[in-house]
């Protein structure tokens, strides 16, 4: 691994709510070095895609966010105007978002929506009628990558004349348009059946080997997650509660929630003891309890945890938030 790519220091997000005042990501750190792939895993509500479009600017209103540092190539994006981070997006940092029928336009062809993003964040060189050739060659190229058949007579077609599958499979040609070198995955695979899940995930794999991308994924399928990632990140209640090579933490997970996770996913075996599905539901933002937000639902909470707990280290690059983790 080179030196990080990406860097985030501190990352708060804060919405005032009927409710309350919520934080969907609350002192959020993080790295990721060129070339690696991250996986970001947690239940539903627990920050995780909130804490991604806030790394790429897509969080409104702006000052709802507030970071250190959010730093990529080392330049600070907190610093840059609306119109650098418009220009940096889908040029160098892209994502593909969770519902492909939802992010599609269904009024335009899939030839026209992908060669947009190429006209408009790709090189300028040459004429208007050269660099439209350059985008359609660009979008015949992709639809080629991502394995979908007769891409030339794909480009006129609309997208409710694809399946599932291939709408995702739209979705990250169109993430890869302009080569970026990060690409954020927002859950690109929980639409669809476990067959066409393993596709997508194999040529994600494949995509990001042949390219040399660094990869955020995100998802609640820690078996998706154990195949695609070098290294995973646990979020609950708008925090990162544990992080981790993928081999240990998922081995050996040393916070009680990623060891509720997993207790609470089949494996497919025949032998396989009944799952156990963590108790209680996720919490509230504007109504957390003081101490760790993971308690109330915690087989092993008691003295200690009505005080949160920092990051400590595990093991060598191996992090978890609890008070009954020994540090290294």
């Amino acid at each position: 691994m080179s030196a990080a790519l990406l860097e985030v220091q501190d990352l708060t997000i804060t919405f005032r709510t009927d409710a309350g005042t919520v934080h969907p990501a609350k002192g959020v750190s993080f790295e990721v070095a060129q070339g690696e792939v991250v996986g970001l895993v947690g239940e539903s509500g627990s920050g995780k895609s909130m804490t991604a479009k806030a790394v790429l600017g897509l969080v409104e209103p702006a000052r709802a966010v507030r970071s250190a540092h959010i730093r990529y190539k080392g330049r600070d994006l907190n610093r840059l105007s609306a119109a650098e981070l418009f220009q940096l997006r889908a040029r160098d940092l892209a994502m593909i978002f969770q519902d492909p029928m939802g992010s599609l336009n269904p009024l335009f062809t899939i030839g026209h929506q992908l060669t947009r993003v190429y006209l408009q964040h790709g090189p300028r060189e040459g004429s208007a009628r050269e660099r439209k050739r350059a985008a359609r060659a660009r979008a015949v190229e992709l639809l080629k990558k991502v394995r979908i058949p007769d891409p030339e007579s794909r480009l006129g077609q609309y997208p409710h004349q694809f399946s599932g599958g291939m709408r995702q499979r739209v979705m990250i040609a169109m993430a890869l348009m302009c080569s970026p070198t990060l690409l954020v995955a927002d859950e690109p695979t929980t639409a669809l059946d476990v067959t066409v899940e393993l596709q997508v995930v194999e040529l994600l794999k494949s995509l990001q080997a042949e390219l040399g991308m660094s990869v955020i994924f995100i998802s609640h399928n820690l078996g998706v997650v154990a195949r695609l990632c070098d290294r995973v990140m646990v979020m609950y209640a708008g925090r990162i509660v544990e992080s981790g090579p993928v081999d240990r933490v998922l081995v050996n997970p040393a916070h009680p929630y990623t060891r509720a996770l997993l207790a609470s996913m089949p494996r497919g075996r025949k032998d396989e003891a009944p799952l156990r599905p963590i108790q209680g539901e996720p919490p509230s933002l504007a109504r957390l309890a003081p101490g760790c937000p993971f308690r109330p639902r915690c087989d092993l909470a008691g003295a200690g945890c009505e005080v949160e707990q920092k990051l400590v280290t595990v093991e060598p690059r191996h992090q978890a938030a609890c008070h009954r983790v020994r540090a290294a």
